[in-house]
């Protein structure tokens, strides 16, 4: 927010300039929910916990969640609260979709474990999934793509050309848009309590709410999933079939045919 030391990272200094700075321009008294964009190493975790401590007992937030975090940084920081009797983050906001599913490895077990609601931004993928483009396209003309600004292909699966046009063939059979079944696939997923979506224009906007009111099921999901599943990693892939694998060495003759 500006040139000098405090004014970025989550030292305490800088979250209190902060908060004052934006409730001012907000013209309120609160925030609801009060985000740590990223992680800043150069601050204690407990520092920063703290500060934001204070301001939700001071009412001038309500709740505090975090973006961008690494697992084991989400759960040292759920740790240190509960060690300290400090507010915790109450929801997580990472990037999610049908083509950047990489939390589900590591972050979304430990929000379902910990109670912690997930916010997903980026759910269209900036706009690949939402409609204008087709298998291997990357720009589209009229698009921030085509000048290489906010696209994020670089955090695309390897299969993102597959699972698009899975999707294309999903909201044909559906009656749907392709943007309204990625948001819908998106908020059908565990833990997830919202998803961020921006739009340009009102056509986009009317799109976009057209992925509420309805339930994205059976086998259209289940193609989607499928499809769009990255491959499992260790100690992931080590573990998948531990419980048959020991189901299947006990031997009790007494339960023999």
């Amino acid at each position: 927010m500006g040139p000098g030391p405090n004014d970025a990272g989550m030292s305490r200094v800088h979250i209190m300039n902060a908060i004052e700075d934006s409730l001012r321009r907000l013209q309120m008294d609160h925030v609801d929910v009060y985000y740590v964009h990223h992680t800043d190493v150069q601050t204690p975790v407990e520092e920063m916990l703290r500060a934001l401590d204070d301001l939700v007992h001071q009412g001038k937030v309500r709740y505090i969640a975090c973006s961008n975090y690494a697992a084991w940084r989400l759960s040292e920081a759920l740790s240190v609260s509960e060690a300290n009797g400090l507010t915790r983050f109450e929801c997580y906001q990472p990037q999610y979709s049908l083509v950047v599913r990489d939390i589900e490895q590591e972050l979304v077990p430990l929000c379902l474990h910990k109670g912690v609601g997930i916010v997903a931004w980026g759910p269209l993928a900036s706009g690949y999934l939402a409609g204008r483009y087709r298998p291997g396209q990357r720009k589209v003309a009229g698009t921030r793509s085509e000048s290489g600004w906010a696209w994020h292909e670089r955090f695309f699966a390897a299969n993102a050309d597959e699972t698009l046009a899975a999707l294309l063939d999903v909201a044909k059979e559906l009656g749907k848009t392709p943007a309204q079944v990625a948001l819908r696939w998106v908020l059908e997923q565990p833990a997830v309590s919202s998803a961020i979506v921006g739009v340009r224009t009102t056509e986009h906007l009317r799109d976009n709410v057209g992925a509420t009111g309805w339930h994205l099921e059976g086998k259209a999901l289940e193609r989607l999933n499928e499809i769009s599943r990255l491959p499992d990693r260790y100690p992931e892939s080590f573990e998948k079939t531990m419980r048959e694998r020991r189901d299947g060495a006990v031997d009790i003759p007494s339960l023999a045919d």
